[in-house]
């Protein structure tokens, strides 16, 4: 879940490149250049022939809205976020602003699920000088609670690609 801004792992190069100039404006275009080659490298393993991971995004409607680095990355941004994906590895989903109040609302969060059943896998949360990864089985049912509660509450993938397409057409001035 991510309530601020795209996730990394579909983030556009020119998308990833305003994030990171806006999270430390004090970085040489040098490094600036280097996490992008890195933040878009990942993305390959999305794109692997066999056997590729699922990845399910829900994204806050305000990562829409924020305009990250202008319109027409913007544009470019959330047509790849709207764009149907074959494989269908990655699920989008958009958590409308009419969805009201709900229990992700103190924040980002990644589960990480893994092949080995006697894994109960991992949940990442990420915060500008930290981050921590927690195992107890407590805290994975909670996060899996939130996440459920998540899924349910946002836009079906279907009717998220038509509420992106229609972002995407704002910032494209055609509406």
């Amino acid at each position: 879940y991510e309530p601020e801004l795209v996730p990394g792992l579909l983030q556009t190069e020119a998308y990833a490149r305003a994030i990171m100039r806006a999270w430390q404006p004090g970085l040489m275009a040098a490094d600036i250049d280097r996490r992008v080659e890195i933040r878009l490298a990942r993305q390959d393993v999305l794109r692997q022939n066999g056997a590729s991971p699922q990845a399910s995004c829900i994204i806050n409607e305000a990562v829409l809205r924020r305009s990250v680095g202008g319109n027409d990355v913007m544009h470019e941004q959330v047509n790849v976020l709207a764009k149907e994906r074959d494989p269908a590895n990655v699920t989008m989903q958009v958590l409308p602003f009419n969805s009201g109040a709900h229990p992700a609302m103190s924040g980002p969060f990644q589960i990480l699920t893994f092949h080995d059943p006697g894994d109960l896998g991992v949940v990442h949360l990420e915060s500008a000088m930290t981050a921590i990864t927690l195992e107890r089985p407590e805290e994975l049912r909670r996060y899996d609670e939130i996440w459920g509660s998540l899924q349910a509450r946002a836009l079906s993938p279907e009717d998220s690609r038509v509420m992106m397409r229609s972002y995407a057409l704002r910032y494209a001035g055609q509406f």
